[in-house]
C-alpha cells in the first residue's frame, strides 16, 4: 500500500509539472520570435502558422489538453460520487484547448504589428477563447462559493479585475497588452492544475527523507539566488557587464533597491523552506512568478526563463512538502536564523567589494558613493552627471542596510503565538465516555485527568487525541483514541497536518512498540526511550512470590506488622488526610517532585476517582499507598500511578505491590499488571549509556529497572514519535520539561 501511495503521489507531481510547462510553452514566444514586438504581440500571434517555433507552441497546447482530458477520465473512474457537471466542464475546457491550436488565428503583418483578418478560423478561435474564459470563471466561482476555497476566491477576483481592465482598454495599451495577457493566461493554467489536484483525494506521503532532500534543494537554490540577486542589483554601475539586466537594475535607484530586497528576502526565506513552511513557499513562488513574466515579456531570455519556470512549476507541484506554518523558534534558533541571513549578505558584500576594487574606475565609484552617502540618501541632492553611478550605488547600499536590519530584527523579535485554551469539564467527560467504549491502554485515564490538556477531535467527534502545547512543540499522549485502526490513522494524519500548518512540531509520548507503524505512516520519526515492565499476575502469584527474595520481603513485612488494605472510591476525609501526610513526606526527600500529563500529581480530587491500596503499621497508621487507575472498556491490564511511602518505611512498597498483584490474581479481573515506565530500560546503545551517566544524579534508571526485575516482568519497549531531525530533539526535550510540570487546577477553577 505504501508503494502504491508513493507512485500515485509522484505521478500527480509529474502531471502538474508537465501540464503547466506544456500549457504555458508560449512564454518562450518573445524570446524565440523576434519578428513580433514583445510588448504588443499576443499569444495567438506566436502560434500562427509560419511564425518561428509556432509548431512547438501548438504541439505543447495539444499535449496539455490531452493531459487535462486524461486527468478528467481518471477522476471519473476513481471517484465514488462523481460531480458530473464539474468533470463535464473540465472536459469541455480540454476539448476547447484542443481546438485552439488547430483553429489558429491569422493576421497580416504590418511592421511589428499583426493586423487580424476576418476569417472563419479567427472567428472560431475567438469564440473558443471566450468560452474557455467563461467556463473557467464559472468553475472558480462555484469552487469559491461551494467549497469556500480561498485560492479560487482570489482567482475569481483576479479574473474580474482583468475583465474590467480589458473592457476599459487598460490592458490593451501598448505597454501592457502582452504583459496583461501573458500574466492572465499563466495564472489560469496554474489555477487549472491546482483545481484538478484539489478534486482528487489526498495521498499519504511516506517518503519523509525524500521530502527533506527536496526542501533542502529548494532552500539551497533560494539561498544562492538571494546572494546572486544582491550582486546583480549593482549591474547599473556595470559591475558585472555580462550579467547586465538580469534583474530590474538599469539606471533607476528603485529598481536596484528592488533587486536588493528580493535578495534579502530569499536569504531569509531559505531557512524556512528547509522546515517545509507553506508561507515561505508562497513567498518564493511569488518571486519566481514575477521572474518568469519578466524573462518572458519584459526582458526575454530563453535560458533564464526556462530556469525560473521549471523551478516555479516544480515548487508549485511539491505543495504537500510545504504544509507547515511558520515555526515558533527558540532564542538560539532565531539567532541561528539571523546568522544565516547575515552570512549570505556578507558573502554577497565580499564578492561585490572584491569586484569594486578590481580596477580604478569601480574603486572611484565606490569612494564617491561613500563620501557623499549622506547627501545622496538622506538629503536627496541631485547628483552631478559624473556621480550618477555613485548615487545609485549609495541608494542600493542603503536599501541593503535597511533591509538587512529589518529582517534581522524580525527574525529575533517577531511575535510569539498564543497557546490554546485548556479543555473544560464537558470536554473531558465526552472523552471519558468514548474511552469507556473503545479504550485500549491501562494508562488511558491520563487522557481525561485534568492536567491542562486539550483535545483534538475528528469531524464526527468519535475519535480524539489528548495533547498539551509547550513552547513550539505539541505533546500528545499515545495512542489516538478511536473506534478502528483506520479512524486512528486518519485522525493522526489530520492532527499532524493541522499543527504543522500552525507552525508547531509534534511529539507523541510513551508509544507501545505495536503502534509504531501508526506513527511512521504519518511521517513521524520514532525513537526508543525506555520500556514498561508488565507482570503476569497469575505467574507472579503462583511462582515469583515464592522466590527467595520475595519470601524475605514478605517475612520482613509480616514481622514489622504491616497490613495490606484497599479502599474503593469515594474515600473518607480521614483516609485522604493520611495519604496527604505520606505524599508530603515523600516529596520532601531529595530528587522527589510532582509531575503531570504523563503521570498524575497528588490531588484529593484525583484520588477520589481511584482505588487506593495502602499499608498500615502495627499501630494501624498508614505508611505507604498507591492508587490504582480506573480502567476503561473492560481492559485486562491494570496499573498504579502514585507510589509513595514514609521515609522510614522504604521496605513497605515491595510488600504493598506484591499484595496488590496477588489480590488482582485472586479477583481475576486482570491478567496483567503494568509496573510503569523505566527510562532507558532495555537500551544498550552508546546514546543510552551516555544519558544514564549524565543523568545519574537526577534519576537512577538502572536501580529502578533492577527493582522491577524482581517481579520477573516482560519488558515492552516504549517510544516517542516526533517530527523534524535529530537537532530538533534538543528543543523537544526542553519543551518537555515544561509540559510535565504538575497542573495547577485552581488556576482554571
Amino acid at each position: 500500500m505504501a508503494i502504491v501511495h508513493k507512485v500515485l503521489h509522484n505521478k500527480r507531481i509529474l502531471w502538474q509539472i508537465s501540464f503547466i510547462l506544456l500549457g504555458s510553452s508560449w512564454l518562450l514566444g518573445p524570446a524565440l520570435n523576434h519578428l513580433l514586438s514583445p510588448r504588443t504581440a499576443l499569444i495567438s500571434e506566436y502560434e500562427m502558422p509560419g511564425k518561428p517555433f509556432s509548431w512547438l507552441f501548438r504541439i505543447s497546447d495539444i499535449l496539455a489538453a490531452l493531459l487535462l482530458l486524461w486527468a478528467v477520465g481518471y477522476m471519473v473512474k476513481k471517484q465514488q460520487k462523481p460531480k458530473n457537471f464539474i468533470y463535464s466542464w473540465l472536459a469541455a475546457i480540454s476539448i476547447l484547448m484542443l481546438i485552439d491550436p488547430i483553429a489558429t488565428a491569422s493576421c497580416v503583418q504590418v511592421a511589428s504589428k499583426c493586423i487580424t483578418e476576418s476569417t472563419m478560423s479567427n472567428y472560431i478561435h475567438g469564440v473558443e477563447s471566450i468560452l474557455v474564459a467563461v467556463i473557467i470563471f464559472g468553475l472558480s466561482a462555484y469552487d469559491a462559493l461551494h467549497r469556500k476555497v480561498l485560492v479560487s476566491t482570489y482567482f475569481m477576483a483576479f479574473q474580474l479585475t482583468f475583465g474590467i481592465l480589458l473592457i476599459t482598454n487598460v490592458v490593451s495599451h501598448y505597454n501592457y497588452a502582452a504583459l496583461g495577457q501573458f500574466t492572465y493566461q499563466f495564472i489560469t493554467i496554474i489555477w487549472l492544475a491546482w483545481f484538478v489536484m484539489s478534486m482528487q483525494p489526498q495521498t499519504v506521503i511516506r517518503t519523509e527523507r525524500f521530502q527533506q532532500y527536496a526542501r533542502l534543494v529548494f532552500a539551497v537554490w533560494t539561498y544562492l539566488n538571494g546572494i546572486f540577486a544582491i550582486i546583480i542589483s549593482l549591474s547599473h554601475i556595470h559591475l558585472l557587464g555580462f550579467l547586465r539586466n538580469v534583474y530590474f537594475a538599469n539606471n533607476t535607484a528603485w529598481l536596484a533597491q528592488y533587486g536588493v530586497l528580493v535578495g534579502i528576502s530569499m536569504l531569509y526565506v531559505s531557512r524556512h523552506l528547509t522546515r517545509g513552511e507553506y508561507r515561505a513557499r508562497q513567498l518564493v513562488l511569488i518571486v519566481l512568478f514575477f521572474e518568469v513574466i519578466k524573462y518572458s515579456v519584459i526582458a526575454p531570455d530563453v535560458d533564464l526563463l526556462a530556469l525560473y519556470a521549471i523551478t516555479f512549476v516544480t515548487l508549485f507541484a511539491c505543495r504537500q512538502y510545504f504544509m507547515r506554518g511558520s515555526v515558533r523558534l527558540s532564542r538560539n534558533a532565531r539567532l541561528q536564523e539571523a546568522g544565516i541571513l547575515l552570512t549570505g549578505v556578507l558573502v554577497a558584500l565580499g564578492l561585490v567589494i572584491t569586484v569594486l576594487l578590481r580596477d580604478h574606475h569601480h574603486a572611484q565609484i565606490a569612494l564617491h558613493s561613500l563620501d557623499h552617502f549622506e547627501d545622496f540618501v538622506l538629503y536627496h541632492d541631485q547628483a552631478p552627471r559624473h556621480l550618477v553611478r555613485s548615487s545609485l550605488l549609495a541608494h542600493t547600499a542603503a536599501a541593503l542596510l535597511v533591509g538587512t536590519v529589518l529582517f534581522v530584527l524580525w527574525s529575533l523579535f517577531r511575535p510569539i503565538k498564543v497557546v490554546p485554551e485548556t479543555a473544560g469539564y464537558a470536554e473531558r467527560q465526552r472523552a471519558r465516555k468514548l474511552l469507556e467504549q473503545v479504550g485500549q491502554s491501562s494508562e488511558d485515564y491520563f487522557k481525561v485527568l485534568s492536567a491542562g490538556q486539550e483535545y483534538f477531535w475528528s469531524a464526527d467527534r468519535r475519535s480524539f487525541i489528548a495533547y498539551k502545547v509547550s513552547k513550539s512543540v505539541v505533546f500528545a499522549l499515545a495512542d489516538p483514541v478511536g473506534p478502528s485502526y483506520k479512524k486512528r490513522v486518519e485522525l493522526l494524519q489530520s492532527f499532524t497536518a493541522y499543527w504543522h500548518a500552525h507552525g508547531y512540531r509534534v511529539c507523541f509520548l510513551l508509544i507501545p512498540e505495536q503502534s509504531l507503524a501508526l506513527y511512521q505512516a504519518s511521517n513521524l520519526n520514532t525513537m526508543q526511550i525506555g520500556a514498561n515492565a508488565i507482570v503476569d499476575v497469575q505467574a507472579f502469584a503462583s511462582k515469583t512470590i515464592k522466590s527467595k527474595w520475595w519470601r524475605w520481603q514478605t517475612n520482613r513485612g509480616t514481622k514489622a506488622g504491616y497490613r495490606y488494605q484497599s479502599a474503593q472510591a469515594p474515600h473518607p476525609v480521614a483516609l485522604l488526610q493520611q495519604t496527604q501526610r505520606i505524599s508530603d513526606a515523600w516529596l520532601a526527600r531529595p530528587a522527589h517532585r510532582e509531575q503531570g500529563f504523563t503521570l498524575g500529581s497528588y490531588r484529593p480530587s484525583y484520588l477520589q476517582e481511584c482505588t487506593i491500596h495502602y499499608i498500615t503499621d502495627q499501630n494501624g497508621h498508614m505508611v505507604a499507598f498507591a492508587n490504582e487507575l480506573p480502567i476503561f472498556n473492560h481492559g485486562i491490564q491494570t496499573t498504579v500511578d502514585l507510589m509513595r511511602f514514609l521515609p522510614d518505611y522504604n521496605n513497605a512498597m515491595p510488600f504493598l505491590l506484591a499484595n496488590l498483584i496477588i489480590d488482582a490474581s485472586q479477583e481475576q479481573h486482570f491478567s496483567k499488571f503494568d509496573l510503569g515506565f523505566v527510562p532507558l530500560a532495555t537500551m544498550e546503545n552508546r546514546l543510552a549509556t551516555a544519558v544514564k551517566f549524565v543523568g545519574s544524579k537526577r534519576f537512577s534508571s538502572s536501580g529502578l529497572a533492577q527493582f522491577k526485575n524482581k517481579f520477573e516482568p516482560s519488558w515492552h519497549n516504549c517510544y516517542i514519535a516526533y517530527d523534524g531531525d535529530i537537532t530538533d530533539l534538543a528543543s523537544i526535550a526542553l519543551a518537555m520539561e515544561e509540559v510535565i510540570k504538575p497542573f495547577d487546577e485552581t488556576a482554571y477553577s
